[in-house]
Protein backbone atom coordinates (compact mmCIF):
# COMPACT_ATOMS: atom_id res chain seq x y z
CA UNK A 1 0.00 0.00 0.00
CA UNK A 2 1.44 3.47 -1.23
CA UNK A 3 2.42 5.45 2.05
CA UNK A 4 2.95 8.96 1.42
CA UNK A 5 6.27 10.24 3.51
CA UNK A 6 5.26 14.12 2.99
CA UNK A 7 8.72 14.43 1.11
CA UNK A 8 7.14 12.93 -2.03
CA UNK A 9 4.12 15.08 -3.89
CA UNK A 10 2.25 11.95 -5.88
CA UNK A 11 0.63 12.92 -9.06
CA UNK A 12 -2.72 13.13 -7.21
CA UNK A 13 -1.76 15.80 -4.95
CA UNK A 14 -0.32 17.68 -7.74
CA UNK A 15 -3.82 16.82 -9.63
CA UNK A 16 -5.44 18.34 -6.52
CA UNK A 17 -3.69 21.30 -6.12
CA UNK A 18 -4.67 22.16 -9.69
CA UNK A 19 -8.03 21.95 -9.25
CA UNK A 20 -8.87 23.68 -6.05
CA UNK A 21 -6.75 26.56 -7.40
CA UNK A 22 -8.73 29.72 -8.71
CA UNK A 23 -8.52 30.53 -12.14
CA UNK A 24 -6.79 34.05 -11.25
CA UNK A 25 -4.22 33.09 -9.58
CA UNK A 26 -3.47 30.33 -12.10
CA UNK A 27 -2.58 32.96 -14.09
CA UNK A 28 -1.10 34.79 -12.00
CA UNK A 29 1.44 32.12 -11.32
CA UNK A 30 1.50 31.81 -14.68
CA UNK A 31 2.65 35.17 -15.35
CA UNK A 32 5.67 34.75 -12.98
CA UNK A 33 7.15 31.81 -14.59
CA UNK A 34 10.96 32.58 -15.00
CA UNK A 35 11.70 29.71 -17.64
CA UNK A 36 14.69 30.42 -18.01
CA UNK A 37 15.75 30.14 -14.12
CA UNK A 38 14.22 27.00 -14.36
CA UNK A 39 16.38 25.77 -17.29
CA UNK A 40 19.47 27.00 -15.57
CA UNK A 41 18.53 25.46 -12.16
CA UNK A 42 18.28 22.45 -14.12
CA UNK A 43 21.74 22.51 -15.53
CA UNK A 44 23.43 23.66 -12.39
CA UNK A 45 22.15 20.51 -11.12
CA UNK A 46 23.47 18.33 -13.78
CA UNK A 47 27.40 19.71 -14.14
CA UNK A 48 28.70 16.53 -14.30
CA UNK A 49 26.54 15.10 -17.07
CA UNK A 50 27.18 18.26 -18.81
CA UNK A 51 30.80 17.96 -19.14
CA UNK A 52 30.50 13.83 -19.92
CA UNK A 53 28.13 14.87 -22.80
CA UNK A 54 31.08 17.98 -23.79
CA UNK A 55 34.02 15.23 -23.03
CA UNK A 56 31.98 13.10 -25.69
CA UNK A 57 31.63 15.17 -28.16
CA UNK A 58 35.96 16.20 -27.76
CA UNK A 59 36.59 12.33 -27.87
CA UNK A 60 34.37 11.97 -31.06
CA UNK A 61 36.36 15.06 -32.39
CA UNK A 62 33.05 17.11 -32.60
CA UNK A 63 32.49 20.94 -32.39
CA UNK A 64 29.32 22.36 -31.18
CA UNK A 65 27.81 22.26 -34.74
CA UNK A 66 28.74 18.52 -34.82
CA UNK A 67 30.91 19.17 -37.39
CA UNK A 68 34.82 17.04 -37.47
CA UNK A 69 37.52 19.13 -36.29
CA UNK A 70 40.96 18.80 -37.91
CA UNK A 71 43.58 18.62 -37.73
CA UNK A 72 43.94 14.50 -36.38
CA UNK A 73 46.51 12.98 -34.55
CA UNK A 74 48.09 11.99 -38.26
CA UNK A 75 48.18 15.57 -39.62
CA UNK A 76 48.76 17.30 -35.64
CA UNK A 77 51.04 20.54 -36.59
CA UNK A 78 52.83 19.36 -32.94
CA UNK A 79 54.43 16.56 -34.69
CA UNK A 80 55.08 18.08 -37.69
CA UNK A 81 57.38 20.45 -36.15
CA UNK A 82 58.95 17.64 -34.25
CA UNK A 83 59.51 15.49 -37.45
CA UNK A 84 60.80 18.63 -38.65
CA UNK A 85 63.58 19.46 -36.28
CA UNK A 86 64.69 15.86 -36.08
CA UNK A 87 65.19 15.65 -39.41
CA UNK A 88 67.09 18.51 -39.75
CA UNK A 89 69.56 16.79 -37.84
CA UNK A 90 69.63 13.66 -40.13
CA UNK A 91 71.23 13.19 -43.69
CA UNK A 92 69.75 10.03 -43.78
CA UNK A 93 66.28 7.63 -42.53
CA UNK A 94 64.04 11.05 -42.55
CA UNK A 95 60.99 10.59 -39.83
CA UNK A 96 57.57 10.96 -41.09
CA UNK A 97 55.53 13.09 -38.82
CA UNK A 98 52.49 10.31 -39.09
CA UNK A 99 54.79 8.03 -37.90
CA UNK A 100 55.86 10.13 -35.16
CA UNK A 101 52.33 10.39 -34.67
CA UNK A 102 51.62 6.68 -34.35
CA UNK A 103 54.31 6.05 -31.48
CA UNK A 104 52.65 8.30 -29.72
CA UNK A 105 49.12 7.26 -30.61
CA UNK A 106 50.18 3.24 -29.74
CA UNK A 107 51.17 4.69 -25.99
CA UNK A 108 48.35 6.60 -24.93
CA UNK A 109 45.10 4.76 -26.98
CA UNK A 110 45.18 2.48 -23.75
CA UNK A 111 44.92 4.82 -21.80
CA UNK A 112 42.63 7.70 -23.80
CA UNK A 113 39.97 4.38 -23.91
CA UNK A 114 39.89 3.79 -20.07
CA UNK A 115 39.73 7.55 -18.99
CA UNK A 116 36.59 7.35 -21.07
CA UNK A 117 34.51 4.57 -20.26
CA UNK A 118 31.52 5.36 -18.64
CA UNK A 119 30.46 8.39 -20.58
CA UNK A 120 27.41 9.39 -21.79
CA UNK A 121 26.58 8.23 -25.04
CA UNK A 122 30.39 6.90 -25.35
CA UNK A 123 30.34 3.31 -26.16
CA UNK A 124 27.11 3.47 -28.46
CA UNK A 125 27.82 6.57 -30.48
CA UNK A 126 31.09 7.04 -30.34
CA UNK A 127 33.48 3.61 -29.91
CA UNK A 128 37.07 3.51 -29.40
CA UNK A 129 39.31 6.28 -29.81
CA UNK A 130 41.87 6.32 -33.15
CA UNK A 131 44.61 7.81 -35.34
CA UNK A 132 41.88 9.77 -36.97
CA UNK A 133 40.45 11.75 -33.85
CA UNK A 134 41.30 14.79 -32.53
CA UNK A 135 44.61 15.46 -30.24
CA UNK A 136 43.33 15.69 -27.08
CA UNK A 137 47.07 16.15 -25.48
CA UNK A 138 48.52 19.35 -24.91
CA UNK A 139 52.07 20.39 -25.72
CA UNK A 140 52.41 20.14 -21.76
CA UNK A 141 51.86 16.28 -21.98
CA UNK A 142 48.23 17.35 -19.99
CA UNK A 143 45.34 15.82 -21.06
CA UNK A 144 42.17 17.91 -22.19
CA UNK A 145 39.34 16.59 -19.78
CA UNK A 146 41.07 17.21 -16.98
CA UNK A 147 40.77 21.08 -17.41
CA UNK A 148 37.46 21.03 -18.42
CA UNK A 149 34.76 23.13 -16.29
CA UNK A 150 31.55 24.39 -15.85
CA UNK A 151 31.31 27.98 -14.51
CA UNK A 152 28.47 30.04 -13.86
CA UNK A 153 28.35 33.70 -14.98
CA UNK A 154 25.83 35.75 -13.53
CA UNK A 155 22.08 34.32 -12.36
CA UNK A 156 21.04 31.94 -15.93
CA UNK A 157 24.07 31.48 -17.90
CA UNK A 158 26.26 28.52 -18.04
CA UNK A 159 29.37 28.51 -19.61
CA UNK A 160 31.57 24.97 -20.34
CA UNK A 161 35.20 25.93 -21.23
CA UNK A 162 38.69 25.33 -19.36
CA UNK A 163 39.74 26.22 -16.70
CA UNK A 164 43.44 27.06 -17.67
CA UNK A 165 43.57 30.23 -20.05
CA UNK A 166 46.75 29.23 -21.62
CA UNK A 167 45.61 25.30 -22.08
CA UNK A 168 42.32 27.02 -23.99
CA UNK A 169 44.60 29.48 -25.95
CA UNK A 170 46.45 26.53 -27.26
CA UNK A 171 43.30 24.04 -27.55
CA UNK A 172 41.41 27.23 -29.48
CA UNK A 173 44.52 28.36 -31.88
CA UNK A 174 44.77 24.76 -32.94
CA UNK A 175 41.11 23.55 -33.44
CA UNK A 176 38.72 26.90 -33.10
CA UNK A 177 36.05 26.90 -30.85
CA UNK A 178 35.53 23.52 -29.60
CA UNK A 179 33.21 23.69 -26.32
CA UNK A 180 29.30 23.91 -26.44
CA UNK A 181 26.77 21.03 -27.05
CA UNK A 182 26.07 20.29 -29.86
CA UNK A 183 22.74 18.90 -31.68
CA UNK A 184 22.88 15.19 -30.96
CA UNK A 185 24.55 16.17 -27.45
CA UNK A 186 21.53 18.37 -26.62
CA UNK A 187 18.86 16.09 -27.64
CA UNK A 188 20.54 13.19 -25.48
CA UNK A 189 19.83 16.17 -23.01
CA UNK A 190 16.70 16.80 -23.28
CA UNK A 191 15.46 13.14 -23.57
CA UNK A 192 17.60 11.69 -20.37
CA UNK A 193 17.02 14.82 -17.87
CA UNK A 194 16.18 18.15 -18.74
CA UNK A 195 12.11 17.22 -20.25
CA UNK A 196 11.06 15.48 -17.81
CA UNK A 197 12.68 17.65 -14.56
CA UNK A 198 11.59 20.61 -16.97
CA UNK A 199 7.99 20.13 -16.58
CA UNK A 200 8.04 18.79 -13.15
CA UNK A 201 9.57 22.17 -11.87
CA UNK A 202 7.75 24.31 -13.92
CA UNK A 203 4.43 23.00 -12.90
CA UNK A 204 5.77 22.96 -9.28
CA UNK A 205 6.19 25.98 -9.77
CA UNK A 206 2.44 27.13 -11.04
CA UNK A 207 1.03 25.40 -7.88
CA UNK A 208 2.95 26.35 -5.17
Amino acid sequence: MYKNTGAEKPLFFITQQFVTMTWEKFTQQFKTVDVWLIAYNILRRHEKELIGIQKSQLWAGMNADGKKLTPNVLQDPYFVEKANKINKKRKKKKVAASDLAKHWADNKLSELNSSYSGLPFYEAEFGKYNYGDVNLIFSTGDVVWKHIDIMPFGRKDLTISLHSFDLLQELETKYGEVFGLNPQGVEYMINTFFKEEFINDFWTYILE
